[in-house]
This record gives structure tokens, C-alpha cells and sequence, in this order.
């Protein structure tokens, strides 16, 4: 997986979160756990 794919991914994801929840809590409550959550996206990814 390149580092670009890796980003687009994330970018995806992003913007699935955006979408589904309000701008400003997303960067209100996510703004601090966003790192661990990012190793979590590969785990979901299979389920």
C-alpha cells in the first residue's frame, strides 16, 4: 500500500465521518483521539 492510497483512504474515511456526524463536534471530540483510532481503521476495515 503506498503512502498515497494510505492517504486517500483516510481521506475516505474522513469524510464518511464528516458526513455522518456535525463539522463541529467531529473536531470538537475526535480532535484527541484520532490517532489511536487510526490503527483501529485496518482492523474494522475486515469485520
Amino acid at each position: 500500500m503506498n503512502e498515497q492510497q494510505y492517504a486517500c483512504a483516510v481521506a475516505r474515511l474522513a469524510a464518511r465521518y464528516a458526513a455522518c456526524f456535525p463539522v463541529g463536534r467531529v473536531t470538537g471530540r475526535a480532535a484527541r483521539p484520532v490517532r489511536p483510532t487510526v490503527p483501529r481503521f485496518k482492523e474494522s476495515r475486515h469485520v
